[in-house]
Formats: C-alpha cells, structure tokens, sequence
C-alpha cells in the first residue's frame, strides 16, 4: 500500500532521468544481483541462512544504543509502515509501504490514518502464545512512545525516537479494531519517513516492561513480535538460530515469501582468519567488511578472498553509518572556545583519515556523509571549502594562526575518548599524529567500552570523541540531520546552538517540495562549516564490501536502512548451484 502527503508528486511524475540513475550507480558502486525471487526459475524453498553478525548490546530495541538491534528486528518484529525495498533509487524517497498497515489515507497535511492487515498474530512463544495483534496493543505502542512512561510511573529519558517521531503526535483515536487515526501537531514531511526506521517495531507490553526491569536480559525470551522469524535460541556468547514463523501474516494471507528454513547467525570472534576459515568452508554464506585498516576485516583480508577463492560475487556499497567521526563540546574544554574548535577542524587532513581509516577506498564527509547524493554537499564544492582544500597548507596555516589566536599552546593535551579495541588503537595513533604534525596539539587518550560511551556523551565530563557517527537509517537523512545539530537534537552531543540553522532545518522539516528541503540543508551544512561542522564532525566516509558464494540469493544493495527486509522478502538458497557443493547441510 502507498499513500501520497498532500501536494506531492506521483513515482511516474517524479521518476529518475537515466542520468540521474547513472550518477545514483556510480556514487553507490551499485550493481543488482541476478537470480533473485521473481526470475524464470523462481525462488526455492528451504535452508539456513548463515551469518556472523555483531551481537546487540541488548534488546531495548527503542532505545538509543540499539542501532545493531535494529539491524535485527525486522526479522522478528513489525512495524506499522517501512521503507519500500525497491523504491530507494528514485529520487523522492517519499514511497513507503505497510507493513502492519495494509494501507493508509491522509484526509488532511496533518492526518493519518491507517487500517491494519486482517489475521496479525504475536508469535507462538509465551508470554504471547500466539494471540491476535489487535489495535490496542498498536495503542499500547504508540502511548508509551508519545508519554515515555514506564511501567513504574517514572518517565523514560532513553525513548531515541522521542525527538524525531513521537513528539509531532498531538493525538492518536482507536477508529475500530483494525483502524487507528494518528493526528500530528504541525505539518511535518519527515514524520512518516521516522515511522519508517527499522528501530521502530512494535512490542509486547508484558516483554517490554520485563526489559525495562532488567535491560541486561539478552535471552530468546525477551525477543517476541510479530515478524516473520521466531527466536528459539540466543546466546551472545555464542549464536542465535531463528525459524519461519508458520503463522506471520503476510504468509497466512499467500505471500510468496520466508524462502529460508532457519537462520543461524554466530558471533565469531573478531578474529580475520577464523572469519575467513568459516567463510571458505561455507560455515558462512556471505562477509562483508569496510574497507579499514584498523578494522577487523580490513581491506587486505576482503581483498585476499577476492584473489584466492574463485567465483565470488563480489558488491561495493557506500554506506554512511562506515565514518570516522570527530564530537566536541562547545560547553566545556578546549573546543568551548570558537577559535580553537575551527582549528582542529581545518588541521584534520581528511585524504590522511581516508588512509589510514579505509585503506584509500572512500571520500570527505561533510556535515551530511556522502552516500546521500542530493543532501549532501558535492565534493567538488567541499574541495574549495575550507577544512577540505586540496592545498592542505592553505588549511594548516590559517588553522595554526587561529590555535594561536585562541590560546592554544596553553591548553595542554586534548582529552579525546575512543572506544576500546584494535580499531581505536589504531585510530588512536594515526589521529594524535596527525594532530600533532598539523597543529603542534598534543592529544590525552582513554580508552572506554563502547557500553560506556552513550553515559560519557551525555555526561559532565564530556570534551571530545572520536568514533562514528551511526543511525543513518533513512533515505532521507533530515531527521538524522536534526538530531545531530539542532538546538534540541536528541543527539545533539555538542550542544551545537545557532538560531539560522535551526531555522533551516525547521524549514526543511516541514516543507512538502522537496527541492526546497534540498536547498535548506545544503544552507545549513554551509553555515555550519564555518564552526567545525557543528561540534559532529563525519571526518569521511569508507566503502562496505561484500562477498557472498552464488548459492546465496540475496540482492546485497547499499541501501544500509533495510537491507535485512531482503533476507524475509527475496533472498533463497539455490542447492543446486554448483557453489553449493560441500557447504553441507541445507
């Protein structure tokens, strides 16, 4: 089901000139896999999909850590709207599709209201035991993001969709059991698109609030939904395994889809050869890696599969959650100070953090990363903006006069904050280098968990990190946008304030032509290099490579917010590819 906000333009009015298509290819390293589910010979039934994917930290899947658990839960859960599989290379992005929702109708710029499929059933697993999916659970959902209210009373500060979603609803009405109207406070283009992300599942009251009490709680019998998988088995130690749910609806109403038995997901190491011995002897279906030298699949390992193991498919993404990242705080240390916050930003050589980061394969990032063709500046525009000027020195020297200016000699060493790991390490190093050569900085590193960053980021003593910025989950990056460098962004770590970006981005939210939203984000990104990209810093941004032997139907496009919806809708083991031979097991 597709449904048009007033004003816009239908898909054949709007439609991708083939230039623009070219571009679209070229920018993403796109190429679609052949024999997919709809072909002449037609998808087949059965198998185990196998993957060794990162383990989520843990199931609060609405909270502002669970962008991994995100990545999962359209597999188990369901939404009630998602991102269009197909519709991500035409140039509107305004498409979306039901998922809970077998339709919908917009009387009005502010009113929504949608009809849920019939035949909606939690999944066979207690506490659900497979009871019908009814509206109100569907209003359970929505109050609890709209009040942020706990089980115990207590309002929750962790809700990550708050801002960009749940706040906009003035009211929501139960119509009748398979009906729910949803009225937003003020126009908002963007408010569908955030319905869409993939965090933004529905859950079981009695589950959610099991989590609330115990977040720590990573077993089988936290995950239930209404998805297309059943977890029976989750051990973050070790692996997950999930089966075909018999009683999805979308397989109930004769969708042609679940082509998969089982999936097996293993949470190997991050250890390069035993990832590699289990991907070449088909203990794994596919591998994909940034092309990072500091990361465990660095780009020599992803390259050296390339070269000795014949008939790969191989498929390059750009991808703008694969950053490198720079946060300051405008509120205390060193970078409170204007003067010397410019000049760190114009002292990063960021051809310098394409190599050392992602092994030369990737482009500067400005505030929007470059994956997004039309939001994002152009990189020849960046090339003349200071901070990226292909002449570096023209950058050091007025970066060095204005480290001068601000007192920077006296400031001693930056404290930075970087993630624990081998990735850290080495960012550690190539990054205080780099600093050092550049702009005479010394930089105080410490290490932390990764689990420790979100209470650092928000916390008292927060000066500077240097990580990723994640959560690009839409094809549309404004909500993202906002978050980050809005004066009420959720995420908005610097505490980055400035009145004519928020007016621009405000603007951008809002606005029904598109091209007017395009042009108001360009502006703001503009503005905002002129303060070190507004204290969130995507330094660049590195290429995703993936491998997968041919057995394994799956159209591994680059488009990162709903990649795994494939795994449900397209994606099949074809045994009797001659790949297939001595994977062993279905």
């Amino acid at each position: 089901a597709v449904a048009l906000l007033p004003g816009q333009l239908t898909a054949e009015e709007d439609a991708m000139s083939l230039t623009a298509e070219e571009e679209w290819r070229l920018r993403y390293h796109w190429s679609k896999l052949q024999n997919l589910p709809g072909q002449a010979d037609g998808p087949k039934y059965g198998g185990t999909w196998r993957l060794a994917h990162a383990a989520p930290a843990n199931w609060n899947v609405l909270g502002p850590g669970a962008a991994l658990t995100g990545a999962f839960a359209p597999m188990f859960y369901s939404q009630l709207v998602v991102f269009p599989m197909d519709d991500f290379s035409n140039a509107h992005y305004y498409l979306n599709e039901g998922d809970l929702a077998s339709g919908w109708e917009v009387p009005d710029e502010t009113t929504l209201v949608f009809q849920l499929h019939d035949g909606i059933k939690w999944q066979n697993k207690a506490p659900a035991n497979g009871r019908d999916f009814t509206s109100e659970d569907l209003a359970w959902n929505l109050q609890r993001q709209v009040s942020r209210e706990l089980s115990n009373g207590e309002v929750g500060t962790d809700f990550a969709l708050y801002g960009t979603v749940y706040r906009h609803i003035e009211s929501f009405e139960l119509v009748d059991d398979r009906t729910v109207q949803i009225v937003l406070n003020s126009p908002k283009a963007t408010w569908l698109d955030g319905m869409c992300g993939s965090q933004n599942v529905m859950m079981y009251r009695e589950v959610a609030e099991q989590i609330e009490a115990d977040p720590n709680n990573r077993s089988q019998e936290v995950i239930v939904g209404t998805g297309p998988y059943i977890v029976e088995e989750y051990d973050p130690e070790g692996r997950s395994r999930a089966v075909r749910n018999p009683d999805w609806f979308l397989k109930a109403a004769g969708e042609d889809v679940q082509y998969f038995d089982s999936i097996l997901n293993t949470f190997l190491p991050p250890d390069v050869n035993a990832r590699r011995a289990a991907f070449e002897q088909k203990q794994l279906d596919w591998i994909g890696g940034v092309l990072d030298a500091g990361n465990p699949y660095p780009y020599q390992f992803i390259q050296s599969l390339i070269d000795s193991v014949p008939d790969l498919e191989v498929q390059d993404a750009g991808d703008p959650n694969n950053n490198r990242a720079l946060i300051m705080s405008f509120q205390r240390g060193p970078f409170a100070v204007p003067q010397l916050r410019q000049a760190y930003f114009l002292a990063i050589d960021r051809k310098n953090v394409i190599d050392a980061d992602f092994a030369g394969q990737g482009r500067p990032d400005g505030p929007i990363p470059w994956p997004y063709i039309e939001w994002a500046l152009s990189q020849e525009e960046l090339a003349e903006t200071p901070g990226y000027r292909e002449n570096k020195e023209d950058d050091l020297r007025d970066a060095r006069a204005l480290w001068e200016a601000g007192g920077g000699p006296d400031v001693g060493p930056v404290p930075m904050v970087i993630s624990e790991g081998p990735q850290g390490t080495a960012a550690a190093e190539w990054f205080s280098a780099m600093m050092k050569e550049n702009l005479d900085a010394d930089t105080a590193v410490e290490f932390v968990p990764v689990t420790s960053l979100f209470p650092y980021l928000t916390g008292e003593t927060f000066t500077a990190h240097l990580g990723a910025l994640g959560a690009w989950v839409s094809p549309d990056p404004r909500n993202r946008f906002t978050l980050s460098h809005h004066s009420t962004g959720g995420i908005n770590f610097a505490k980055y304030n400035d009145a004519e970006v928020d007016g621009l981005i405000d603007n951008a939210g809002s606005t029904l032509d598109r091209e007017e939203a395009i042009r108001n984000i360009h502006d703001a990104q503009r503005i905002m290099l002129r303060d070190a990209n507004g204290g969130s810093d995507c330094l660049a941004g590195g290429t995703y490579r993936y491998l997968k032997w041919p057995y394994l139907k799956m159209d591994i496009h680059p488009w990162w917010s709903y990649w795994f919806r494939n795994v449900t809708f397209r994606s099949w083991i074809d045994q009797a590819d001659p790949s297939f031979s001595g994977r062993g097991g279905a």
